[in-house]
C-alpha cells in the first residue's frame, strides 16, 4: 500500500491475536475456515485503511503530542488480569503503535470538525425508533447458599450434598438466620455478603436458579435447586419490574452513539476516497 508491506506471516499473526482476543473476551470463535477467511480480510483491511489514514494524517502534517502518547503508554503498561499471560510488544512497537492511532484519530476529528453535532430531532426519532434499546430488564434481588458440585463427586456424593442443603433449608425454616448459614457454608464468593447477590437482571443466570428467581415468593427460602456450579437454595428479597428509560434519560447514550456512527461514516468515506488514488499491490501466494 503506498510502498508499505504487510507479510504473509504479519498477516497471519494478527489473525491469531485477533481471534485470541475473541476467545478472551468470553465469545465462542468458531473454528471454521470461514471464519478464519472472516479474520484475514478484516486484518488486511485493517492494514489497507490504516495505512492509507496514517498517510493522508501526515500529509496534512497533524502531529501527535507527546504527553498524550505517554499517558496511553503508561495506562497500558499494566495488563488485564486476563492478558497477563499474553505477549506484550516493546515500548517501542508500543509507541510507534499509539502514535498511529492516536494520528489517524486526530485526521478523523479534522475530518468530523463542525458535522458531528447533533439535533434533538436526532435524538428523539432515534430513541423513537429504537425504544426497546432502552428497555431494563425484571430485575430480582436475592441471596442464596451454594454447595459446589466437584467433577470427581459421584451420585451419592451429589445425594449428600443435597440432603446436607436440605438440612440447612430446614434450619433457617426454624428460625436460624439466613445470612449467618450463608456465611459459614456457602461457597460462592457471595457468603462474604450474607449470601446477596444484589439484584439480577432476567437473563443473566442458567435456567434452574432464574426459574427460582422469578418463580418464589418474596420471602420464601426455595427448595434445591441445581445448576453446574452444585446446589443452591434461594430466597428472593425485592423485584423490580421491566422498565424502559426516558427520552432524556437515554439523551447522552444516544448523542455519543450518533457521533460515534458519523465519524465511522466519515472514516469509511475517506477511506474509500484515498484508495482511488492509492498503489495497493496484493501478491499471490507464489510471487
Amino acid at each position: 500500500v503506498d510502498g508499505a508491506s504487510l507479510t504473509r506471516g504479519d498477516a497471519q499473526r494478527q489473525v491469531e491475536e485477533t481471534l485470541a482476543a475473541l476467545s478472551r473476551s468470553g465469545r465462542p470463535v468458531p473454528k471454521e475456515h470461514r471464519v478464519r477467511q472472516k479474520a484475514q480480510r478484516y486484518v488486511v483491511d485493517s492494514f489497507i485503511a490504516g495505512t492509507l489514514l496514517e498517510n493522508e494524517a501526515k500529509r496534512r502534517g497533524i502531529a501527535v503530542d507527546k504527553a498524550a502518547v505517554q499517558k496511553a503508554i503508561d495506562q497500558r503498561a499494566k495488563p488485564a488480569e486476563n492478558e497477563a499471560d499474553q505477549p506484550t510488544a516493546s515500548e517501542k512497537d508500543l509507541r510507534k503503535t499509539i502514535e498511529r492511532n492516536l494520528r489517524i484519530r486526530a485526521l478523523i476529528d479534522s475530518v468530523t470538525k463542525g458535522q458531528d453535532a447533533v439535533t434533538a430531532a436526532e435524538v428523539k426519532s432515534f430513541y423513537k425508533k429504537n425504544r426497546q434499546r432502552f428497555r431494563t430488564p425484571e430485575q430480582a434481588r436475592a441471596r442464596h447458599i451454594l454447595i459446589e458440585y466437584e467433577e470427581k463427586d459421584d451420585r451419592a456424593t451429589r445425594k449428600a450434598k443435597k440432603a446436607r442443603m436440605a438440612a440447612l433449608r430446614q434450619r433457617i425454616a426454624a428460625g436460624e438466620d439466613f445470612a449467618e448459614l450463608a456465611a459459614e457454608h456457602s461457597a460462592c464468593p457471595s457468603a462474604a455478603n450474607g449470601g446477596d447477590l444484589g439484584f439480577v437482571p432476567r437473563g443473566s443466570m442458567s435456567k434452574p436458579f432464574e426459574k427460582a428467581l422469578f418463580s418464589q415468593e418474596i420471602g420464601e427460602v426455595g427448595k434445591t435447586v441445581e445448576t453446574r456450579f452444585g446446589c443452591h437454595i434461594v430466597q428472593v428479597l425485592a423485584r423490580r419490574e421491566s422498565t424502559i428509560r426516558s427520552l432524556e434519560e437515554g439523551r447522552a447514550q444516544i448523542e455519543t452513539h450518533l457521533q460515534a456512527e458519523r465519524k465511522r461514516k466519515a472514516t469509511r468515506d475517506l477511506v474509500q476516497t484515498l484508495r482511488k488514488s492509492a498503489s495497493i499491490v496484493f501478491h499471490k501466494r507464489n510471487e
